[in-house]
């Protein structure tokens, strides 16, 4: 089986997560209208969306946006941690669906459940880059 370098694998895996943030977050605060004015999706994903990009970005910095390590993560690894980074989108998407297809869920339903995908999603991220933005082999 191949092996994936770990850095542009950690690039391209931050730009990924930070570019959908950006576009999901836009899309609740001016195009996606969800009624309710207790629903606070939006103002939830708001600033998790900066702490990413600023991770992000603070990373692309600090290796000068350059592939410099030779290391390699296995193929598994990569494979397992794009499929939980997608179950996490794909949740945090669905969300807001469900909840305007879904006259049973509540607003404060809605919220507690984006807090917790967004906090789970965010320790995720924190453990796996915390392994793959490490800054020497």
């Amino acid at each position: 089986m191949a092996d994936v370098n770990r850095q542009r694998f950690a690039l391209d895996l931050g730009l990924a997560v930070v570019a959908f943030h950006i576009i999901f977050t836009l899309l609740m605060w001016f195009v996606i209208a969800i009624p309710g004015d207790r629903v606070a999706i939006k103002e939830i994903a708001t600033p998790v969306t900066i702490g990413y990009a600023v991770a992000v970005v603070k990373y692309f910095i600090d290796v000068k946006g350059l592939v410099q390590s030779d290391e390699v993560i296995g193929i598994r690894l990569a494979v397992l941690t794009i499929g939980l980074v997608g179950a996490f989108i794909v949740s945090l998407v669905a969300a807001p669906f469900i909840y305007l297809n879904n006259a049973a869920i509540t607003p404060d339903q809605l919220n507690g459940f984006f807090v917790a995908v967004e906090s789970a999603f965010g320790a995720l991220l924190a453990l796996l880059f915390s392994f793959l933005y490490k800054m020497s082999p």
